[in-house]
């Protein structure tokens, strides 16, 4: 199957770490194209019933059912042939888990938060008159509504009400370990703190010539012990996690400065402009001037 990888940028190129909305269909047929994003998404559907695609899979949804669809899923929706355009809509609030991360972190925010989960399937359906269904179909409802109305202090509650939502998730569905494992580990006190320290040392020095030697001697461990634990929690090479870090951060300093290109990539850590354009383009599908340009007009 054919499908597109989700936009998860805003447009100043900081990462969009949640979206709510409810949308309306045109007619019969697809009513998406085929995507995949790495969010959880609780969708639901009024005025009528839908056919939703998980991995090609086919799942009837009727009206108010809702499923829960896990990260990096091919998903889409098709409306029945009968579906009533001024009464049919589809209700939708996808984020990411590192949208609950606090400031302070604990052992189970790094497991649960930072690293992935398995959840042991793509999806999880909770039917009407299923005795869960009313608790998870009145926190959808709620966190959409305090998106789409603004009320005082509203990201406080979208916040309260997604962290209900994925530990109602976490306590009902995840399956640490065993067959379908993501590859996350769990994650100790002890070794979530060297994770944790590590990644503030990231935040702190990205823009410094840092290696992972310098890491590891920060945390007061040894380098292969380090490289060891580092790639076990998080699934990857420390050199990508660093330079991930510094293209996000060039994306931000691209479109809220002007600073010339050489500037922007000495500013990220980069001692050669060439190489940060190569990456950047590898990471984007820009340039970075194409990136400035595009942006920068759009916000326009």
């Amino acid at each position: 199957m054919k499908y597109k990888i989700e936009s998860e940028a805003e447009a100043n190129g900081e990462k969009r770490y949640f979206d709510i909305y409810i949308y309306p269909v045109k007619g019969p047929g697809k009513v998406c194209q085929p995507h995949i994003h790495s969010y959880f998404e609780l969708f639901y559907c009024r005025g009528g019933s839908i056919v939703y695609i998980c991995n090609e899979e086919r799942i009837h949804l009727d009206e108010d059912d809702i499923i829960i669809v896990y990260p990096s899923v091919v998903h889409y929706t098709i409306a029945p042939r009968d579906v009533d355009i001024t009464k049919f809509t589809q209700h939708v609030i996808k984020f990411s888990a590192e949208f609950l991360l606090p400031q302070l972190q604990t052992p189970a925010d790094i497991q649960y938060l930072l690293l992935p989960v398995n959840f042991g399937a793509p999806y999880t359906v909770i039917r009407v008159g299923n005795p869960e269904h009313d608790y998870i179909y009145r926190l959808i409802k709620e966190t959409i509504a305090e998106k789409i109305e603004k009320p005082l202090e509203y990201e406080l509650a979208l916040r309260a009400n997604i962290s209900l939502l994925y530990l109602w998730m976490l306590r009902n569905h995840a399956q640490p370990g065993g067959a379908g494992d993501t590859g996350a580990k769990e994650c100790p006190s002890y070794h979530a703190e060297i994770i944790s320290r590590s990644v503030e040392y990231i935040k702190e020095h990205y823009n410094e010539p840092i290696s992972m030697s310098d890491v590891a001697q920060f945390c007061n461990v040894n380098y292969t012990y380090f490289c060891r634990l580092f790639r076990q929690y998080t699934n990857r090479k420390f050199s990508d996690y660093l330079l991930d870090y510094r293209i996000k951060k060039a994306r931000i300093f691209l479109l809220k400065s002007s600073s010339s290109i050489l500037d922007v990539s000495m500013k990220c850590g980069f001692d050669s402009v060439s190489y940060f354009i190569r990456k950047f383009r590898e990471s984007t599908g820009l340039t970075p001037k194409k990136f400035r340009e595009r942006y920068t007009k759009s916000e326009a």
